[in-house]
């Protein structure tokens, strides 16, 4: 029998049927079909280790923006830019680093193909007293929500780099509006940390290399020659060999001549999903391809979608690497409601090539472990994996990539304020404010003996401390008429304001709360009562299920209206005490946290916190702490201008004593309070 050789350049084995050849041909000559691509200058490499090392070699780093940390072998990495001393208008600043950060964040995405930045602008704000002084000065770092970067996508780059500049436009002026008088002095640095994604392991790359459509020769006649040549030369043919593709029966390859892989691919999962009956040439026919190129980009396929709207579909883009990681590329291009998930792959030929994945959570189901066999549902947005397809539904609700979601308008679109117990006014309410001192940090650091650390390391470092030493509560009731007042000034102000409300819980506000007058109804209130036939609460009619009741005033035995059962019993007497302080989330409430700390008549202690640095409320005791900028988005400066130039007789601040002299009022004092004037925050 006459034998076939091998065709490649130094090897002599022979075999006598054409499928051997193809096999050993694939296996041990033909490995470098599936290659890598720099994104930065294009050229191609056999794997992702000579990769790397052209990104090492080649493509650098910014020369403005230095590595400042990074850890996990880089894969975390902080670069920054510190900013000449001339730097004096915050918009100025982000543009002069714009395109630097573009260069940046574009390098790092070519090298760890999927990123996730963040960009915080650190700058020197500086508080100013009344007469336009400086009082103090201090570092404000303003963090922009992180996103998802990958180096194909350069528009998308310059888009999110433009939102987080709007982001941080927008924090700096809420900070100076509801700060004490805070104005920006000038930029410092600014900082880019930036994180790669994690990839999905799929199955290590192996030496051989099949194909999932193989061709048997059985005679070695002209026609079967000219097969073989052509199938090795892939100038030719565009054949991909998929051994090193874990789970390659669940994806398909086009075997196309003519560069259209995602056209042969999109029309494979017609056929097969959506039971189409055209061929391809008819399928290509009725496509709307005008200005597409092929082979196609990812800026062209959005182009596609655009152009062929019919096929209501969204297609998800995986990039995988020869080494085996799999990353979530492209997510949700288009605006279909079919999705259709196709596997990037770099070729030898210098084009890209798209296969179909047929079942995508088949696919990626060998993940980090070698339990291929349980059942998982995978995110196509982040590739996470869920045991349950419900739980895998409920995720990507909220996994959106910083993308915005559509809410739908609900059939009523009528706003209407629902928990109408809540409409009555409390009937004793508190308000409490601190003032603090900034004395210097005279600390020095013990390994460099400066008292502004020099060591090279991660620190958290102090510059001022901020002390509490006077405060002023006041207590007022349904009249708004003050029943109790507090000033207080010297050292440990928050430990002293914690015992002495602790006191007076003891001696009045625990009985006050703890009272029960019973309701005494005049004759006009029984026949307003008797009339009535609707809630006065919630506004529906009595019935039988939910019958009509008295409301009354627990504290004072007056009677309210006709409520329904329900609101009746929902409207229950208010068993705390609450006090509000203005921007207490973020500064106040702290003093009352570290205030806390080993009382021994302390119950009940309940925080609910944003993050563990900011707290929406706090609770102890017949205590409730509240933050009054949650409701008034201004500083106390700004809406004490604001009521100063309004007629309001301030009848609540011509009770204390602090705008009276020898028991009367004295309008000097009066005026004097209305202003913010100057105090020795650092000079005390």
């Amino acid at each position: 029998m006459e034998r076939i050789k091998c065709p490649a350049v130094n090897c002599n084995l022979s075999f006598t049927r054409t499928f051997n050849l193809n096999r050993h041909f694939e296996r041990y000559h033909n490995n470098n079909d599936i290659v890598e691509k720099c994104l930065l200058c294009g050229l191609l490499f056999e794997n992702i280790t000579l990769l790397n090392r052209h990104y090492r070699q080649i493509h650098k780093p910014s020369k403005q923006f230095y590595e400042k940390e990074s850890a996990f072998r880089k894969n975390v990495i902080t670069f920054r830019f510190n900013f000449p001393d001339d730097i004096v208008n915050f918009e100025l600043g982000q543009r002069s680093v714009s395109e630097e950060i573009k260069r940046t964040i574009l390098n790092e995405a070519a090298k760890k193909t999927l990123v996730k930045s963040s960009l915080v602008y650190i700058c020197e704000m500086s508080m100013i007293d009344h007469v336009g002084d400086k009082i103090t000065t201090t570092l404000i770092p303003f963090r922009a929500p992180s996103f998802i970067s990958n180096a194909n996508n350069r528009q998308g780059i310059n888009l999110n780099i433009n939102q987080a500049f709007t982001f941080q436009n927008n924090s700096m002026e809420e900070f100076c509006n509801s700060g004490s008088n805070w104005v920006f002095d000038k930029a410092i640095a600014f900082d880019i940390e930036i994180t790669g994604m994690r990839p999905v392991l799929v199955g290590e790359s192996e030496t051989g290399i099949s194909s999932n459509e193989e061709t048997d020769y059985s005679s070695n006649d002209e026609k079967t020659k000219r097969s073989i040549d052509g199938y090795m030369c892939l100038e030719n043919v565009d054949k991909l060999n998929l051994r090193t593709i874990k789970n390659n029966k669940f994806i398909y390859s086009p075997n196309n001549r003519d560069q259209k892989c995602f056209l042969y691919s999109l029309h494979h999962y017609f056929v097969t999903f959506k039971n189409m009956k055209k061929t391809y040439k008819q399928f290509e026919k009725n496509l709307n391809l005008k200005g597409l190129k092929f082979p196609i980009s990812i800026p062209q396929i959005k182009k596609f979608l655009r152009q062929n709207p019919l096929l209501d579909i969204k297609i998800n883009i995986l990039l995988r690497h020869t080494n085996g990681h799999v990353y979530p590329y492209e997510y949700g291009l288009g605006t279909g409601s079919t999705y259709i998930n196709l596997l990037l792959l770099y070729r030898d030929s210098g084009n890209s090539h798209f296969l179909l994945i047929l079942n995508t959570n088949k696919f990626l189901r060998k993940i980090y472990s070698n339990r291929s066999y349980e059942n998982k549902f995978f995110c196509e947005n982040c590739l996470n994996y869920f045991y349950s397809e419900q739980k895998m539904e409920k995720h990507k609700q909220i996994c959106c990539l910083n993308k915005p979601r559509m809410e739908m308008t609900p059939e009523n679109p009528i706003l209407k304020f629902k928990n109408v117990k809540n409409q009555h006014p409390v009937e004793y309410i508190a308000y409490l404010d601190f003032e603090c001192v900034l004395p210097q940090k005279t600390i020095m650091c013990e390994e460099c003996s400066h008292l502004r650390c020099k060591c090279d390391r991660s620190f958290t470092h102090i510059t001022t401390n901020q002390l509490p030493i006077s405060y002023c509560f006041i207590v007022l009731d349904m009249n708004s008429q003050i029943i109790h007042e507090k000033s207080y000034s010297g050292e440990n102000a928050a430990d002293h304001f914690v015992e002495h409300l602790l006191k007076e819980e003891e001696d009045w506000i625990k009985p006050l709360f703890s009272t029960l007058k019973e309701m005494k109804l005049q004759p006009y209130e029984v026949k307003k009562f008797d009339d009535t036939i609707k809630c006065y609460l919630c506004e529906k009619l009595f019935t039988d299920d939910d019958i009509k009741s008295r409301d009354h005033c627990h504290f004072t035995g007056k009677f309210l209206g006709a409520s329904c059962n329900t609101c009746n019993l929902e409207r229950r007497k208010s068993r705390k005490l609450r006090i509000f302080m203005h921007n207490g989330s973020k500064f106040d409430f702290h003093f009352i946290i570290k205030a806390l700390n080993e009382k021994t008549d302390l119950k009940n202690i309940h925080i609910l916190p944003y993050n563990s640095e900011h707290f929406r409320t706090i609770s102890f005791n017949s205590f409730l702490f509240l933050d009054s900028m949650s409701f008034l988005q201004s500083s106390l400066a700004k809406l004490s201008e604001d009521l100063s130039q309004t007629n309001n007789p301030y009848t609540i601040l011509r009770q204390t004593d602090l705008v009276k002299t020898d028991g009367k009022l004295d309008r000097t004092k009066l005026k004097m309070v209305l202003g913010k004037s100057y105090f020795p925050y650092e000079f005390w």
